[in-house]
C-alpha cells in the first residue's frame, strides 16, 4: 500500500550510536573522577564501558551492510530512527537526511532465494570436496 513503506533515518541512527559513544565517554569520566571506588565497582565500569562499545561496533557492522544493500534496514529500525516525513516539513538546516528504506516482501523474497542458492552451491561444493579427499 503507498505511503506506509517505513524506513531508517541515517541522521536518526547515527544520533543513536552518537549517544552510545557519550554514554560510554560518562561512564569513563565518572569513573576517573571518583576516587573512592572499590575494586567490584571497577570492575563493573570496565564491564559495561566495553558492553556499551561493543554494541555500537556491531551496530556500526550492521549500519555499513544496509548502506551497502546488503541487509534489510528493517534490522535496526526503531522508534529512534524511523524516517518520519512530516507533512509539508522542510529539511532540517536546509539539509536532505539519507533514507535507508525496509525492503518490500518481493525484495526479502529474492534475498532469501538468492541466499538459498548460495547455501546448495556451497554445500555441494563441500560434499564434493569431502568425497574427493575419501
Amino acid at each position: 500500500m503507498p505511503g506506509s513503506e517505513r524506513s531508517v533515518s541515517l541522521s536518526d541512527e547515527l544520533w543513536v550510536l552518537f549517544q552510545g559513544v557519550q554514554g560510554a565517554r560518562a561512564l569513563v569520566e565518572k569513573f576517573t573522577q571518583n576516587q573512592h571506588s572499590d575494586e567490584r565497582e571497577e570492575a563493573e565500569t570496565a564491564h559495561a564501558v566495553v558492553a556499551v562499545l561493543v554494541m555500537i561496533t556491531e551496530r556500526l557492522r550492521l549500519l555499513d551492510r544496509i548502506v551497502r544493500g546488503s541487509v534489510d534496514s528493517a534490522l535496526i529500525l526503531c522508534r529512534q530512527n524511523e524516517a518520519v516525513p512530516a507533512e509539508g516539513a522542510e529539511p532540517h538546516d536546509g539539509e536532505e537526511d539519507i533514507v535507508l528504506p525496509v525492503w518490500s516482501e518481493k525484495r526479502l523474497l529474492c534475498h532469501h532465494k538468492a541466499e538459498w542458492r548460495r547455501a546448495k552451491r556451497r554445500l555441494v561444493q563441500v560434499t564434493a570436496e569431502g568425497k574427493g579427499s575419501q
